[in-house]
């Protein structure tokens, strides 16, 4: 029987990732990189008011491991550094860009059932449009009422369309495009018959 070993899908690869202490020591570093005004000494000093006093000399070993190894951080300290350095646990444990990727994992994950979500609301819609077509079809009055409406909708998203772009406005635009879709939609299938 072989024993193959089987790779390991991107989110298994994730949480056996998690643990590494490597990816805390190099988001450390990152953090004393980029931040100028923090030095090892000063990250010594924060930790210990965190009440989890790590020395320099420890600090300088967890980020620049010397021949025999980094040292050990316990978990302790793993949540001190992440407190201390205001980043999640999770940011400061993962490889750099993980969060993203097991993000774009779930959204991949649930993008089918979304798409199956929004074929059954475009099959409703459709649905919608075509029956309120056929009771405008029938109703002369009521047909000539979607017509008015129509034309003043679209002549009011015209209107909206020459007025500078706001924030603010961006939501009765839309509004006002979905009603001119909306009514565009029940009249190509009122014609349509």
């Amino acid at each position: 029987m072989s024993t193959k070993k089987r790779p390991l899908d991107p989110v298994n690869q994730l949480v056996l990732d998690a643990g590494a202490e490597a990816n805390l020591a190099r988001r450390v570093a990152a953090e004393l990189a980029s931040r100028s005004d923090l030095s090892q000494e000063k990250l010594a000093r924060l930790m210990a008011d965190a009440g989890c006093p790590v020395p320099q000399s420890a600090i300088s070993r967890i980020v620049k491991p010397p021949r025999g190894g980094a040292r050990a951080v316990s978990v302790t300290e793993a949540i001190a550094f992440a407190k201390v350095l205001g980043i999640s646990l999770a940011e400061l444990l993962l490889p750099e860009g993980a969060l993203e990727n097991a993000e774009a994992l779930r959204e991949l994950a649930y993008g089918p059932e979304l798409r199956a979500e929004a074929e059954a609301y475009r099959s409703r819609y459709e649905y919608f449009v075509r029956n309120l077509a056929e009771t405008v079809r029938r109703s002369g009055d009521l047909s000539q009422h979607v017509d008015q409406v129509l034309a003043t909708a679209q002549a009011d998203l015209d209107i909206w369309d020459a007025k500078p772009r706001s924030s603010e406005r961006a939501g009765q635009r839309r509004r006002l495009s979905g009603q001119v879709a909306f009514l565009r939609d029940v009249v190509a299938n009122r014609d349509a018959r």
